[in-house]
């Protein structure tokens, strides 16, 4: 992938219908990029691609995060809220 050789820091991936496999596979990227704001409003991620976040994101250097309108249920979103980067920073969501 590119994304880890550049030194991006704001990404928005809003209304791209990039579903749970696509949040996964974004996500398993983002510990290796400079990436701080993520957008992903509207892609139909679901709990299962939250997951994917919940894990990856303590190893990122993200600061926020929105992923609204995606269906992520309120167990998911209980588990992002109150996350913190590699950087000791809390992560909003």
């Amino acid at each position: 992938t590119v994304l880890p050789s550049t030194q991006v820091t704001n990404i928005n991936l809003g209304h791209n219908r990039i579903g749970p496999q696509g949040a996964a596979s974004f996500a398993t990227v983002l510990p290796s990029t400079q990436v701080t704001n993520i957008n992903l409003r509207h892609n139909s991620i679901g709990p299962q691609g939250a997951a994917s976040f919940a894990t990856a994101l303590p190893s990122t250097k993200v600061t926020n995060i929105n992923l609204g309108y995606n269906n992520i249920g309120d167990q998911a979103r209980a588990t992002l809220n109150g996350l913190q980067n590699i950087n000791g920073e809390t992560i909003n969501v």
